[in-house]
């Protein structure tokens, strides 16, 4: 009896619990609705985990004073340079001027490295599972810029055995154990600290067990020129096989008023539901939902199969305007013209002005 008691409880308490995720009311009366209640956490969906541990930097092992790499769980300096942590915990503050808030996907923390357009500083972590030789993989992540060339070349480095990581020095990692190049991207970054999403496909010419992300090799003097360094911002690195590569698409524009988000996944079964700032658009349940019906916020589109889910996020802001004005009637040679500045600009952004009036 006492059994049969307890069985009936579990399943009444997993049909409530997918209840109250899905329907904007704080059910459990503790101030948290939907996805900002822990008790909405599901299982990931097989498949589309990245196969990089800690791949936003949430996870924290120490909040120092100090930008430590040391304190983001499970990356480590994959070589003897100083890459940084940023984390926005209670106990850390930033000492360097920071990326744009906020985070890519909602989240709190980040990493950074100084690189010249060859290898200085990198970060490098162990993969859940191997890289399998000759299979299609996706590596999507954001970046944004800190100071230096506005231009960078991403590397990335694979090695089949992890206790190549780190290696010896502070520069290129080829020649140190079975380091590889197996993959590189072009980044031009706007100047602003502002993210950009950055995706490659590659395909693994051995099994990698460990990864690290770096400038190119070689030398930073070529043909007598210097090259300058670079600081550079990374978040939410999500490594899958290229099959099962997700996204959020944007079609329409804001200020039109008919920008249409649309969820993409290669299978088929589940069910959709949107959320805004973690709390469910009841009715929202296809792959497709109009942002601009529902103001600025963070989407994210849930695909539910069975006790499984994923979620896909992205942030909508409110884009920069630029107005400016002025009125003058039967201005002299020589006499003042007051210009008035009417642009809007979103408060976590930090701009700056140029004026041009047409005469150099």
């Amino acid at each position: 009896m006492k059994l049969l008691t307890l069985i009936l409880c579990f399943f009444s308490l997993s049909a409530f619990s997918q209840e109250i995720c899905n329907n904007g009311i704080d059910d459990d009366g503790d101030m948290l609705i939907d996805l900002n209640d822990e008790d909405c956490n599901c299982l990931e969906l097989d498949g589309y985990v990245s196969l990089i541990p800690n791949p936003s930097f949430e996870d924290t092992l120490c909040c120092d004073y100090f930008p430590s790499l040391r304190c983001a769980n499970n990356w480590t300096e994959a070589n003897w340079g100083s890459s940084n942590f940023y984390h926005l915990c209670d106990l850390f503050e930033v000492l360097e001027t920071p990326a744009a808030i906020p985070l890519p996907e909602g989240g709190n923390g980040y990493v950074g490295f100084f690189a010249t357009p060859f290898t200085k500083e990198t970060v490098g972590t162990c993969l859940f599972s191997p890289l399998i030789t000759g299979r299609n993989y996706t590596l999507n992540f954001y970046s944004a810029w800190r100071e230096g060339e506005d231009f960078f070349e991403l590397h990335l480095y694979g090695t089949p055995d992890c206790d190549d990581l780190p290696w010896a020095g502070g520069e290129c990692p080829i020649g140190f154990g079975e380091w590889q190049d197996i993959a590189d991207v072009e980044i031009n970054y706007v100047m602003d600290g502002s993210w950009q999403e950055v995706t490659l496909t590659f395909t693994p010419t051995e099994d990698i067990y460990a990864i690290a992300l770096a400038g190119q090799c070689g030398s930073e003097v070529i043909d007598g020129v210097t090259y300058p360094d670079g600081y550079y911002y990374f978040d939410e690195l999500t490594l899958i096989d290229t099959d099962h590569f997700t996204d959020i698409s944007q079609t329409g524009d804001w200020c039109d008023g008919n920008l249409l988000l649309t969820a993409i996944i290669d299978t088929l079964g589940g069910e959709w539901q949107w959320y805004k700032d973690g709390i469910a658009l009841v009715g929202e349940t296809s792959e497709t939902v109009s942002a601009s019906d529902y103001g600025l916020g963070i989407y994210t589109a849930q695909y539910t199969i069975g006790e499984r889910c994923l979620r896909l996020v992205e942030t909508i802001h409110f884009p920069d305007v630029l107005d400016a004005d002025f009125s003058a009637d039967n201005i002299c040679l020589g006499e003042a013209i007051d210009f008035e500045n009417n642009s809007t600009w979103s408060e976590d952004d930090d701009p700056t002005w140029e004026w041009d009036f047409g005469d150099g």
